[in-house]
Protein backbone atom coordinates (compact mmCIF):
# COMPACT_ATOMS: atom_id res chain seq x y z
CA UNK A 1 0.00 0.00 0.00
CA UNK A 2 0.96 3.76 -0.39
CA UNK A 3 -0.01 6.88 0.13
CA UNK A 4 0.13 9.79 -2.32
CA UNK A 5 0.97 12.90 -1.15
CA UNK A 6 0.06 15.53 -3.65
CA UNK A 7 -1.16 18.15 -1.21
CA UNK A 8 1.94 18.76 0.01
CA UNK A 9 3.73 19.30 -3.89
CA UNK A 10 1.62 22.54 -3.49
CA UNK A 11 4.70 23.97 -0.66
CA UNK A 12 6.94 23.44 -3.62
CA UNK A 13 4.66 25.91 -5.74
CA UNK A 14 2.83 28.19 -3.67
CA UNK A 15 4.59 29.69 -0.25
CA UNK A 16 1.97 28.76 2.51
CA UNK A 17 2.28 31.07 5.68
CA UNK A 18 0.60 28.45 8.32
CA UNK A 19 0.02 25.19 8.20
CA UNK A 20 -3.30 23.84 10.08
CA UNK A 21 -2.69 20.88 12.07
CA UNK A 22 -6.74 18.56 12.15
CA UNK A 23 -7.99 17.27 15.26
CA UNK A 24 -8.22 13.80 13.96
CA UNK A 25 -4.21 13.88 14.03
CA UNK A 26 -3.99 15.78 17.69
CA UNK A 27 -6.08 14.00 19.39
CA UNK A 28 -4.84 10.34 19.21
CA UNK A 29 -1.34 11.84 19.57
CA UNK A 30 0.03 10.43 23.36
CA UNK A 31 -2.20 7.25 22.75
CA UNK A 32 -0.22 6.44 19.70
CA UNK A 33 3.77 6.94 18.57
CA UNK A 34 2.67 6.42 14.84
CA UNK A 35 0.04 9.51 15.52
CA UNK A 36 2.71 11.62 17.26
CA UNK A 37 5.59 11.37 15.23
CA UNK A 38 3.32 12.08 12.04
CA UNK A 39 1.91 15.41 14.40
CA UNK A 40 6.01 16.00 15.47
CA UNK A 41 7.65 15.64 12.56
CA UNK A 42 4.31 17.86 10.72
CA UNK A 43 5.37 20.56 13.06
CA UNK A 44 9.47 20.21 12.03
CA UNK A 45 8.77 20.56 8.45
CA UNK A 46 6.30 22.90 8.49
CA UNK A 47 8.82 25.20 10.43
CA UNK A 48 11.41 24.08 8.16
CA UNK A 49 9.94 25.33 4.97
CA UNK A 50 9.84 29.00 7.10
CA UNK A 51 5.89 28.32 8.45
CA UNK A 52 3.75 28.59 11.21
CA UNK A 53 1.72 25.80 12.64
CA UNK A 54 -2.01 26.10 14.09
CA UNK A 55 -3.32 23.10 15.56
CA UNK A 56 -7.45 23.22 14.82
CA UNK A 57 -10.52 21.92 16.99
CA UNK A 58 -8.54 22.30 20.31
CA UNK A 59 -10.72 21.40 23.69
CA UNK A 60 -9.85 22.15 27.18
CA UNK A 61 -6.87 19.34 28.17
CA UNK A 62 -6.00 18.41 24.57
CA UNK A 63 -2.39 18.10 24.84
CA UNK A 64 -2.04 22.34 24.52
CA UNK A 65 1.20 21.68 26.78
CA UNK A 66 2.89 18.77 24.26
CA UNK A 67 1.68 20.75 21.14
CA UNK A 68 3.95 24.13 22.61
CA UNK A 69 6.65 21.73 23.24
CA UNK A 70 6.28 20.57 19.61
CA UNK A 71 6.84 24.13 18.98
CA UNK A 72 3.14 24.55 17.70
CA UNK A 73 2.25 28.64 17.74
CA UNK A 74 -1.17 28.97 17.52
CA UNK A 75 -4.32 27.40 18.70
CA UNK A 76 -7.45 27.42 17.11
CA UNK A 77 -11.32 26.02 18.54
CA UNK A 78 -14.26 26.40 20.59
CA UNK A 79 -11.54 26.04 23.78
CA UNK A 80 -10.16 29.94 22.95
CA UNK A 81 -13.97 31.24 21.90
CA UNK A 82 -16.85 30.51 20.21
CA UNK A 83 -16.91 31.53 16.38
CA UNK A 84 -17.97 34.65 15.93
CA UNK A 85 -18.73 37.40 12.75
CA UNK A 86 -15.37 39.43 11.72
CA UNK A 87 -17.23 42.59 11.93
CA UNK A 88 -18.15 41.62 16.12
CA UNK A 89 -14.67 41.01 17.20
CA UNK A 90 -13.66 44.62 16.14
CA UNK A 91 -10.41 43.73 14.24
CA UNK A 92 -9.97 45.28 11.20
CA UNK A 93 -8.83 43.01 8.31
Amino acid sequence: MALDIQPLNICSVIRLPTLKLDRSFIAPMMDSEQSYEIVSSSIGLAHSLGMSVVAEELKPGMLEDKLMQLGCEYGQGWYFGKPSALEKLNISV
